[in-house]
């Protein structure tokens, strides 16, 4: 479980290149000709951002001893937090896999995840 609060930013039809927004800690960005998708690690709600914001979020770092070679895992992690009530944001990159949620469902996510054999811990 990372320490930070983070928080996703929407821009709908962006224009022109991707932003530099004033914030230190620019987690992720999904760029598609039909929205821009922002994360950020940032104590406070970023201010100023044209468009939707949804947080304060928790992140639990996922890693895989073989990336691409466990089907299913990620399904089975989601579904185990989906089955507390809490939703969920998922980013992957080649070693890690990402699951979001909002701050105050962190300890369901937790639990959730323990439950499924996870180690989960606090850097």
């Amino acid at each position: 479980m990372l320490t930070s609060k983070y928080w996703m930013c929407q821009e709908k039809e962006p224009a022109g290149p991707s932003p530099r927004t004033g914030h230190d800690v620019f987690f992720g960005m999904i760029d598609d000709p039909d929205e821009r998708t922002l994360i950020f690690a940032s104590e406070q709600e970023p201010e100023g951002f044209p468009g939707d914001g949804y947080g304060p979020l928790t992140a639990f770092r996922i890693r895989t001893s073989r990336p691409f070679a466990a089907p299913g895992f990620l399904a089975a992690l989601c579904a185990a937090i989906a089955a507390t009530e809490s939703s969920v944001l998922v980013m992957s990159t080649f070693t890690f896999d990402y699951i979001f949620v909002r701050q105050e469902r962190s300890e369901l996510a937790r639990e959730a995840l323990e439950g499924r054999g996870l180690r989960v811990e606090s850097p």
